[in-house]
């Protein structure tokens, strides 16, 4: 009884932690809705960098004791952990660019939507894009799709799979504002395939080290690394 009702507690922190996650900050930046266009980029930057930061800190409260208990984890077998989850980002890597490549030259699709808001937001608000993309969106992410389901999936392979598939799924609503946008984008759908690659190479990773911010560091070392790409292109691009 005492499993089921620890079964139960942790199912209800995820049910929590995804409504933080989707609605906390719409809510906070709610006054600012009527106004948005007249706000400076700085501003606009300014207010999202704080909202999502409450986001952040209310996400990490909430599941604070595993967060705790993961960090002291990790300064321990940092060493081991690493090695083991750049392995698994890796391959993870190769396959996501396998699959894009596979999808360019078959199927004509250009970079996904979801990479294309990004590209948009870095350019438009640098100061909000980086840091967002660098540091807070893999903690978040990275707890609110892995953490937050350690204890209300235990078994491994079921774990990995679930959440892998939401993960990438979820990166593919930047496409579809309807149902009817997936049949009028149907090659928009193969992008899927490319984030479930890099999506089940982070929950190998947390599965095989136990331990959230062995994932944080590959999804900060990964977005980091497409972020100098991306800003290199851009700097390239303007010069020519």
């Amino acid at each position: 009884m005492t499993k089921v009702l620890e079964w139960f507690k942790y199912l209800l922190l995820l049910i929590i932690t995804f409504m933080v996650y989707y609605y906390l900050q719409s809510i906070l930046l709610l006054p600012f809705l009527g106004i948005v266009s007249k706000i400076p980029n700085f501003i606009k930057s300014i207010l999202l960098l704080i909202s999502e930061l409450i986001v952040l800190v209310i996400l990490l409260l909430i599941n604070h004791k595993l967060i705790i208990d993961n960090f002291k984890d990790f300064k321990k077998n940092f060493s081991k952990y690493i090695p083991k989850g750049l392995l698994c980002w890796l391959i993870g890597f190769v396959g996501m660019g396998f699959m894009n490549f596979i999808i360019t030259f078959t199927i004509g699709s250009g970079v996904a939507e979801n990479e294309a808001l990004n590209r948009e937001i870095i350019t438009k608000l640098p100061l909000y894009a980086i840091p967002a993309i660098a540091i807070l969106g893999p903690i978040i992410e990275e707890t609110v799709f892995r953490l937050s389901f350690r204890k209300v999936i235990p078994n491994k392979a079921l774990f990995i799979i679930i959440t892998s598939l939401i993960f990438a799924g979820i990166h593919m609503t930047a496409s579809f504002s309807s149902i009817g946008d997936i049949f009028n984008n149907i090659p928009e759908l193969f992008h899927f395939f490319p984030y479930l690659s890099l999506a089940l190479a982070f929950s190998v990773a947390y599965r095989n080290t136990d331990n959230i911010f062995t994932t944080i560091f590959l999804h900060m070392f990964h977005n980091t690394y497409c972020l100098v790409i991306i800003l290199v292109g851009m700097l390239i691009w303007k010069r020519n």
